[in-house]
């Protein structure tokens, strides 16, 4: 899995244990270049050296923050601004004029607390919102911010570019003989599994052995069911908005009682795929990750 962080480059990231492991960071530049395996020949020895960064990190830890991958600042930037207009909207507003959440197409608004990424636990303490890929589904746009559409959809293009060259790394990592350096990369053709998320944790109460991913019988009984969203497939893009101020989209949690005290705001899960690309407002929200 990878990850890409907005503004600045967490040096760790938190687990389940409490400890902070220093995650890899990887350069992809090498391979925004027109050269080497990019173009069908030989990799370059640039190359050969970031694919092995890949495959170090995936022997180890599963996850990697990379960087000079294709996806720029401003890029983020833009997602991110359009992400919390929408967040932002009342709740009346996104429970109305918002395309709810379709389980079939996987696309739409998912209303606050309405999924469960672990079953075990009460839902999620998130809101979120999925397009996917326009040639194969219609994304419903209605009610969205002016302007969230077309930089959705432009980031979306952003994402898929770069997620092809690093289709290609990942080959060369894991030492695919150069007539299968596309391997990957032809397994999405129409990107019809992939899906782009953006999502929202509004502000909640910190309680140790409970929301740091504590002791689940903390739940009792009464674990509320929720929405299982369908499988994302081959891959997936979040975009995390993180935290933010009450009333700056969605509701705030600072009360909880017995039977939610081992909700998260996203549960313990696997992601389905190839990669994983996560966007997570650092500058504003923290470190944020969990893993």
């Amino acid at each position: 899995a990878g990850s890409s962080q907005r503004r600045r480059m967490p040096e760790t990231a938190s687990t389940a244990g409490g400890d902070s492991p220093q995650l890899s960071t990887v350069d992809f530049s090498p391979f925004l270049l027109n050269q080497g395996c990019v173009v069908g020949d030989e990799p370059t020895a640039a190359q050969l050296h970031t694919a092995s960064q890949i495959n170090a990190a995936c022997m180890t830890d599963g996850f990697l923050y990379l960087t000079d991958f294709g996806v720029t600042d401003a890029d983020v930037d833009e997602a991110f601004v359009q992400a919390k207009r929408l967040f932002a909207l009342s709740d009346d507003v996104k429970g109305g004029a918002l395309k709810p959440y379709a389980p079939f197409t996987n696309t739409g608004f998912s209303k606050f607390a309405s999924e469960a990424a672990n079953s075990k636990r009460p839902p999620d303490l998130k809101e979120a919102f999925n397009i996917r890929s326009r040639e194969v589904h219609a994304n419903d746009y209605n009610g969205t911010p002016e302007g969230f559409d077309a930089t959705a959809e432009r980031f979306w293009d952003t994402l898929q570019t770069a997620s092809r060259r690093i289709f290609l790394a990942i080959a060369l990592a894991l030492r695919l003989p150069p007539a299968d350096s596309r391997f990957f990369e032809k397994a999405f053709v129409t990107w019809n599994q992939c899906t782009l998320r953006f999502l929202h944790y509004p502000p909640c109460d910190f309680e140790a052995g409970a929301s740091d991913g504590g002791d689940l019988s903390l739940a009792g009984g009464s674990l509320l069911s929720a929405i299982q969203p369908l499988a994302d497939g081959h891959g997936e893009a979040d975009l995390d908005g993180g935290g933010g101020e009450e009333g700056e989209g969605g509701t705030a949690v600072n009360e909880r009682s017995a039977a939610t005290k081992a909700q998260l705001r996203i549960g313990e899960h696997t992601d389905f795929g190839l990669i994983t690309l996560l966007f997570h407002d650092s500058a504003t929200s923290g470190e944020g990750l969990q893993v």
